[in-house]
């Protein structure tokens, strides 16, 4: 019985690509391709902000503060006040919306009776970096009229420039 039965090595198993390579396979394509779309975009990014030094719209990303939680009655002159202490302040915007209904200061929370009124945040400048991350260290969580304030670095343009 045993002469009926192939003596020969049996042939080389040919194995196939699995689901989970094709899967792998597809996804580093679409990665490499991706990169390869991005890498013009990076550098043209890279080479502004390069050239830029970090302005974007007049102020220094890189030497501005993020203050917010502030009560609505504090001024520029306020916020002036309180952060000269860190540094000399290059530029102070605090951020208003038109208010119609908002022309007395008396009557509400104004930055002066022109009819804007404050948004409860602002940006500082410093003319120094160091003074600005002095700030950023110590100003957090202090009081302005009553008023625990939040202090960050500036985010938004040094990641949209």
């Amino acid at each position: 019985l045993m002469k009926t039965f192939e003596r020969n090595a049996p042939p080389k198993r040919i194995l196939g690509v699995t689901p989970k390579q094709v899967i792998e396979q597809r996804r580093s394509q679409k990665s490499e391709a991706h990169t390869a779309r991005l890498k013009p975009q990076i550098e043209e990014y890279l080479s502004n902000k390069k050239k830029s030094g970090g302005e974007y719209r007049g102020m220094n990303c890189y030497k501005t503060l993020f203050v917010g939680r502030l009560a609505y009655e504090v001024t520029e002159r306020k916020l002036l006040r309180e952060f000269e202490n860190y540094g000399p302040v290059k530029d102070i915007q605090l951020i208003t919306v038109s208010d119609p209904h908002c022309e007395n200061p008396a009557a509400g929370a104004t930055t002066g009776g022109d009819g804007k009124k404050s948004r409860g945040y602002a940006f500082i400048e410093y003319e120094h970096e160091d003074d600005m991350k002095k700030a950023f260290r110590f100003a957090d969580a202090m009081k302005i009229d009553g008023k625990q304030i939040v202090v960050d670095v500036e985010r938004g343009t040094s990641t949209r420039m």
